[in-house]
């Protein structure tokens, strides 16, 4: 049986805090997760990255300095980069974070904001 929710810890960086871990996976359990949904954390130093069935949805950042969290929602192919191919302009659109909530006091409240990014 394999279990709803997953994180990854990359070993270059500092150990993330398990207690912030178990509280993200136990917030999308109650109120994000539907019945065989899987959800994949991803962390690294003080930042936290929610995928939901499979796709980027939501990055959570903590600033130790500053005692605040911050949302970053992904939108997919939302930004138009311009080029040059021989000489004509062209435009791409690219996927890109997108800052959504800043200066949060508490993750309580970064958790609540990244709900609204779900389908």
């Amino acid at each position: 049986m394999t279990s709803e929710c997953e994180y990854a810890i990359n070993p270059q960086v500092p150990h993330p805090n398990p207690f912030t871990i178990a509280k993200i996976r136990s917030f999308f359990r109650k109120k994000g997760g539907e019945p065989g949904t899987r959800i994949t954390l991803f962390t690294g130093p003080n930042w936290y990255t929610v995928h939901w069935r499979g796709k980027p949805l939501v990055r959570l950042r903590y600033y130790p300095t500053k005692n605040h969290w911050t949302v970053e929602s992904f939108q997919e192919k939302s930004m138009m980069v311009p080029f040059t191919e021989m000489g004509n302009y062209r435009y791409k659109l690219v996927s890109c974070w997108c800052q959504e909530g800043k200066e949060l006091p508490n993750l309580d409240e970064a958790l609540n904001l990244s709900l609204h990014f779900c389908d």
